[in-house]
């Protein structure tokens, strides 16, 4: 697993999966987690950087899951971890709409 990929997916909405870098499925099995805080938490500098310390392998590095289950992500309560995707995604879109400008700007 490659970590600092940052590649997460989020599977099918009426199923609580979520895969990351190298598919390694995540089940929530309570109610407590909001499954895109999650994915935001699993894409962040501060766990990306935690994972690069337990890592092995040169060419192909790797994470055994036992480790990677061990990293500790911060966990709000969920009207706070909700309020925290809105904040994200506003400000993907805001940046999608920037990127979709300056393509247009290239293109005249």
């Amino acid at each position: 697993m490659r970590p600092y990929f940052a590649y997460v997916f989020i599977n099918d909405k009426s199923k609580n999966y979520i895969g990351t870098t190298e598919l390694v499925p995540f089940k929530l099995i309570n109610n407590d987690v909001n499954i895109y805080f999650l994915k935001y938490c699993l894409v962040s500098n501060e766990y990306i950087s935690k994972s690069a310390l337990i890592m092995y392998g040169k060419e192909h590095p790797r994470i055994y899951v036992k480790d990677l289950l061990a990293i500790k992500i911060p966990l709000p309560d969920l009207e706070i971890q909700q309020k925290i995707v809105s904040d994200i995604q506003q400000r993907e879109e805001k940046s999608n709409q920037y990127k979709e400008q300056i393509k247009n700007y290239k293109k005249k």
